[in-house]
């Protein structure tokens, strides 16, 4: 027996994802990126959360969002993402590369 979506939301209810437009917050970007083992941060206007990344993941960011790998090492950027792990239970998506200021 199979509860319907509408049932499982009317008895557990739901989490709608979030609405999104929230500006990149500098100071957050810039602290996650000094977290142990971070070498590129991600700051999702989703949800607004800003996470310091590991090389195999954002190497894995690169290719899926297709970036160019940007010379030498990550540090000065960040990505610039529409949903990420917090939000969305996914790596970040439709993400771009940008300059941290």
């Amino acid at each position: 027996m199979s509860l319907s979506r509408k049932r499982k939301a009317d008895l557990f209810g739901s989490v709608m994802p979030p609405e999104g437009g929230h500006e990149p917050d500098m100071e957050k970007i810039k602290q996650a990126t000094e977290r142990e083992g971070a070498v590129i941060a991600v700051f999702c206007s989703a949800c607004g959360s800003a996470y310091g990344i590991k090389k195999d993941l954002a190497e894995m960011v690169l290719r899926v969002a297709d970036i160019p790998r940007p010379g030498g090492a990550f540090g000065g950027k960040f990505f610039l993402a529409n949903g990420c792990t917090v939000c969305s239970l996914g790596p970040p998506c439709d993400s771009v590369l940008r300059d941290i200021v």
